[in-house]
């Protein structure tokens, strides 16, 4: 836990840095770099950072994933919209 919502957001945002950092000097780093984003926006598409009011972290975690953070994010959510509807 952490004691504000500022630290938490600014300690999750050196996590997706660092992990931004150490993936780019990997072999196959493309691969490497969607994995992270990947992962990024399937977690905080989770309908349970809404409900924690967690919004305004998962908009500055997506920020420091990129482009492909928010690509995976938009899919991810409308995965799960159209998985709601089919059940």
């Amino acid at each position: 836990n952490y004691p504000t919502r500022e630290l938490l957001q600014e300690r999750l945002a050196l996590f997706v840095r660092e992990a931004r950092r150490h993936v780019a000097r990997l072999c196959r780093r493309p691969l490497h770099e969607l994995v992270v984003s990947g992962l990024l926006g399937l977690y905080l598409s989770d309908p349970k950072v809404a409900a924690q009011g967690l919004e305004p972290v998962a908009r500055r975690l997506l920020a420091e994933g990129g482009p492909a953070a928010l690509a995976c994010y938009a899919a991810s959510r409308a995965r799960r919209r159209w998985s709601q509807r089919r059940r």
